[in-house]
């Protein structure tokens, strides 16, 4: 194979990855979607079930995002009783944001949702096939 015939093959393999990948992120947004949750505050709630209590400008670490945008993401899913802010217990000056009941319970059904779902072409996974002894 030629170096061009390779560049090309690297092209189309690329292209490939980006409709899978575009195709996985339409379906989860479907699925979050029925737990009338976004992308994004998806990812907020995701990080806060995974790291607990963060002040703002952490929670943006760690999804990616600016404080601002975070911000912003934050007081959407406050005002619908998903989080809420609590004093931060090392410096009572600052304000962390944590999960509600409601906001745990709706994180770790988005994160359902993000798990394979079995279908009829799916072989079946070795792991859970095994004959018991």
């Amino acid at each position: 194979m030629t170096q061009d015939e390779e560049a090309v093959r690297a092209v189309d393999l690329a292209d490939e990855f980006g409709r899978a990948a575009k195709l996985l992120g339409a379906r989860l947004a479907s699925r979050l979607y029925h737990h009338e949750l976004s992308m994004p505050r998806a990812h907020l709630l995701a990080a806060l079930l995974r790291h607990g209590p963060q002040r703002i400008s952490q929670l943006g670490e760690h999804v990616g995002i600016s404080q601002d945008t975070a911000s912003t993401l934050a007081e959407a899913l406050v005002r619908h009783g998903l989080v809420e802010r609590r004093t931060d217990s090392r410096d009572g000056r600052a304000t962390q944001l944590a999960l509600t009941g409601n906001g745990h319970d709706r994180a770790r059904a988005g994160y359902a949702t993000t798990r394979p779902q079995p279908t009829r072409s799916s072989p079946p996974s070795p792991l859970t096939s095994a004959p018991h002894s």
